[in-house]
């Protein structure tokens, strides 16, 4: 009897997790060209993944087109990070006063366990969401 893997995402979003992580972490810079022969191949999927995940990476602002250039992941720009981090804030004290009104003893004592463990890893960013 052979085993059938059930794959949950497809291809395009799988390249889209891919590309996206790759311009997270740095991996593809800023004005680094995305050029989709390269990424099919180095990938092992078709064209068709590959464009369509630029195309959604361009409407999150991760990706621009240039004239008689491509793709281009985008540059980061101060006022652009400024922003997001401003939501960020807004949405933690948002979410922390409702936290606040409905949190129990067990889940306070919890919370302080988990900024201990936090703290301990403040060279680790990616550590902190483990």
């Amino acid at each position: 009897m052979s085993k059938t893997i059930i794959q949950t995402k497809s291809k395009n979003e799988q390249v889209y997790d891919y590309l996206h992580t790759q311009i997270l972490h740095g991996e593809l810079a800023p004005g680094s060209r995305l050029i989709i022969d390269q990424i099919a191949k180095q990938l092992g999927v078709s064209q068709i993944p590959i464009r369509e995940a630029i195309f959604r990476l361009e409407a999150d602002g991760f990706v621009t087109f240039e004239s008689h250039v491509g793709a281009k992941v985008s540059d980061l720009e101060a006022r652009d990070i400024r922003e997001v981090f401003q939501v960020l804030e807004a949405m933690e004290v948002i979410s922390g006063r409702a936290a606040c009104g409905c949190i129990s003893d067990d889940e306070i004592r919890w919370l302080e366990t988990l900024t201990k463990d936090m703290a301990k890893v403040t060279g680790d960013p990616n550590q902190w969401s483990l």
